[in-house]
């Protein structure tokens, strides 16, 4: 199997709530002495770093936390000269090299190392990109961008500065410095950007070319060793933090809702029409008009719309509509809770004439009382004369008819007693629709529970007692029981 396949390089994009220092990532770099894959039996034992896999191939691992500092041959040699060592980072390093012994010459030989951000190491390649980036990111002009990098102190910098990143460089030391990984964090959201991509040395390696006095190939990898995040201790610290922020705002209650006047409610309505079924035609959509009771005024919303054309996928399928509509609606409870909210609802169907057809009409009476319902609703239709005729004039042009339906359920709009007559009208039952409503209701008075609860009329406004209605009648009955015990 060839082994010169290069895999697509990309960035890959992650936001995590963990903490950046619990990062744990594996970096594997093999070194090619073939194009095609041999077995070989090793017998000697490798380094603990430097390990041999079934071909001839050497293969370094290195284990790395976030902004984990391994040294290259280069920086030991330099570093290891104390005279060198200017800032506080870089007597560290010094550090550690005399603590560990890195300045040995008979210590192995590591290619992989890392830049940190104390380090000074500005890549051109990522500056170029930076440029590229800010410019079409818009956040500062054309012209100004190159000025901006160089008066920063290099684009690393400049990048940590102005999009709030740290960044880490996993590098590899190839006869030439070659840049493997580059990991950007930024702390504020949670976002870390890696390129290229976490991947596999088995079965996505990226490949490397380094041409010298001959071609070197390597593959190289890295893999996340991070321990899975549980977080419910950080979920609570953020609430608590939340919650701080709450009580320091001392916001009242007035300014963040909006509350009804005395002795009035707020409703809100939502409706859903969900599906429907069993009607004789396909490509329907139902038309809705709603009937507001008396002393109630529509604060926003519609109150007829029409939902959108559904079809079938199969003959014996539902039609799923699921159109939602909302209402919001100011009432006075000085009115009777008895006169409900009415919805007339037409099922009608299009042919490829764009001819209307009626599949049936229904009708939903609905109190206000809080709380989610749901409605199988039984539709029908009017018929002529029923023969054979109307049955081509309903297929070929459709013939439906406009119906006043209000006055064909009763509806009226005025408080004059009219007389409902449906003599001589003939219907024809169709198919069925499927609506959920939900009615959540906001007063601001507290009501106080009536025994009678069974009957409709005791719930009507007339007999929703406030706590306010209760007091007042109190200093009323006082006020005359100390006039009637002043009289004697």
């Amino acid at each position: 199997m060839f082994l010169r396949k290069q895999f697509d390089k990309r960035s890959g994009i992650y936001r995590s709530s963990d903490s950046i220092e619990n990062f744990k990532i594996r970096i594997s770099l093999r070194t090619l002495n073939t194009l095609v894959k041999v077995p070989k039996f090793v017998t000697a034992k490798p380094d603990k770093n430097v390990q041999q896999d079934e071909t001839d191939d050497e293969v370094e691992t290195q284990t790395i936390q976030w902004q984990e500092k391994i040294l290259s041959q280069k920086e030991i040699k330099f570093f290891g000269d104390k005279e060198n060592c200017q800032t506080d980072a870089q007597k560290e390093y010094h550090q550690t090299i005399i603590r560990n012994g890195l300045d040995n010459d008979g210590r192995p030989f590591n290619k992989i190392f890392t830049y940190v951000s104390e380090d000074s190491f500005h890549p051109d390649d990522d500056e170029k990109k930076l440029i590229e980036f800010i410019e079409r990111g818009g956040e500062v002009e054309e012209e100004d961008s190159n000025h901006l990098i160089t008066s920063k102190g290099g684009g690393k910098r400049f990048f940590n500065e102005i999009f709030g990143f740290e960044t880490m460089y996993v590098m590899a030391d190839l006869a030439v410095e070659t840049i493997l990984f580059t990991i950007r964090w930024r702390s504020r959201d949670g976002l870390l950007i890696v390129y290229p991509d976490f991947n596999s040395l088995i079965i996505n390696p990226y490949l490397q070319e380094i041409d010298s006095d001959t071609k070197h190939l390597f593959h190289y990898s890295m893999e996340n060793l991070s321990d899975d995040f549980d977080n419910s201790e950080q979920q609570m610290k953020k609430e608590i933090e939340v919650v701080s922020q709450l009580k320091d705002l001392s916001i009242t209650p007035p300014s963040i809702f909006h509350i009804p006047s005395r002795r009035c409610t707020n409703v809100l309505f939502l409706l859903e029409i969900e599906s429907a079924e069993r009607f004789e035609y396909d490509n329907i959509h139902v038309r809705f008009n709603v009937t507001l009771p008396n002393r109630c005024e529509l604060l926003d919303g519609l109150i007829q719309g029409s939902t959108h054309s559904c079809r079938r996928a199969t003959s014996l399928e539902r039609i799923n509509i699921g159109y939602c509509h909302e209402l919001m609606l100011h009432c006075n409870t000085d009115y009777q809770w008895g006169d409900d909210m009415k919805i007339l609802l037409d099922v009608i169907s299009i042919d490829g004439w764009s001819r209307e057809r009626s599949e049936g009409y229904t009708m939903l009476t609905i109190p206000f009382s809080p709380g989610i319902f749901h409605h199988k609703l039984l539709c029908y239709r009017e018929l002529a004369e029923n023969t054979f005729m109307d049955k081509l004039k309903r297929y070929f042009i459709g013939g439906r008819r406009i119906v006043d339906h209000k006055a064909f359920n009763g509806i009226s709009t005025t408080n004059e007693v009219a007389k409902l007559n449906r003599y001589g009208n003939e219907t024809i039952s169709t198919g069925i629709l499927f609506v959920k409503h939900q009615i959540l209701v906001q007063r601001n008075d507290s009501l106080v529970k009536t025994s009678n609860v069974g009957n409709r009329m005791k719930n009507s406004a007339k007999h929703q007692i406030t706590i306010d209605d209760v007091v007042s009648a109190y200093h009323l009955a006082k006020i005359r029981l100390e006039a009637t015990a002043s009289n004697k």
